[in-house]
């Protein structure tokens, strides 16, 4: 490199590299300048996707409550919609079992009442042993 012709054709391709680098920089620079645009812009949709999920957060919350509470007044429904038919089945065959005996005692006190009331009347029975008998039933019935 004692030549000058030399040293200012190495001084050139140095400075040519220099210049490549510059350019090289400079398409790197802008291209740096997009990849932050980019990345903010990524982060701003990043932030309103969080905003959104949480408010998806919340809507799956409400509609979880809403469906649980539907789900326990379903089954009390249920109960008591079991219950009703329960209470029916019985009734029907209360109706069933009992009803011709409620007739049945139903003329029985009939006949009865109006058979004592001739019989007291014609004195074939005493008030007296009419009551007696009554009051001897009540007493051993329970459930009077």
């Amino acid at each position: 490199m004692d030549d000058p012709l030399e040293t200012g054709s190495a001084l050139d391709r140095l400075t040519e590299r220099v210049d490549d680098i510059e350019a090289g920089q400079a398409r790197h620079e802008g291209g740096l300048h997009g990849v932050r645009t980019d990345v903010s812009r990524l982060s701003g949709d990043v932030t309103d996707v969080r905003h959104e999920v949480a408010g998806l957060k919340s809507e799956v919350t409400d509609t979880r409550q809403t469906l649980d509470t539907f789900i326990e007044q379903y089954g009390r429904d249920r109960e008591v919609a079991k219950a009703q038919a329960e209470l029916n089945r019985l009734t029907t065959k209360w109706h069933a079992d009992f009803a011709q005996r409620k007739h049945t005692r139903a003329l029985a006190r009939g006949l009865v009442h109006t058979l004592t009331a001739q019989a007291v009347h014609r004195n074939v029975v005493n008030t007296a042993t009419v009551r007696a008998c009554t009051e001897e039933r009540m007493l051993l019935e329970p459930t009077y």
